[in-house]
């Protein structure tokens, strides 16, 4: 993740973190609790990342489920098309921006597809 963005994170968060308190657990594990309950808290931005496997879209599954029993929408950003369409399917209501946003984001920390 670039320097950038890390900073853009910080500056985006309220000084006390206000996670959620309704998230239902159900097969999450603790850390994967955690997350969903901050992706479904009050700050205005939350960055979940991780390796193929670790439970990123159960555990966004579960907080978009706790941020639309609130009434609250959820928007979320991948790197490719794919994972995106796997993203808005899989969670069961993310809004993802267009393809062409995702495929001009970069797809490693401090490199585009460009090479730079």
């Amino acid at each position: 993740m670039s320097a950038a963005v890390v900073e853009a994170v910080v500056a985006a968060q309220d000084p006390e973190p206000s996670p959620s308190q309704s998230i239902v657990r159900g097969h999450l594990d603790v850390l994967q609790a955690a997350a969903a309950a901050e992706v479904a808290g009050e700050d205005r931005l939350v960055v979940i990342i991780g390796p193929a496997g670790a439970g990123k879209t159960s555990t966004l599954t579960a907080a978009v489920d706790d941020l639309h029993a609130h009434g609250r929408p959820a928007f979320g950003i991948a790197p490719t098309a794919k994972a995106a369409r796997v993203l808005e399917t899989e969670t069961g209501g993310v809004r993802t921006p267009s393809r062409s946003c995702c495929m001009n984001m970069p797809v490693r920390a401090g490199r585009d597809r460009s090479g730079g």
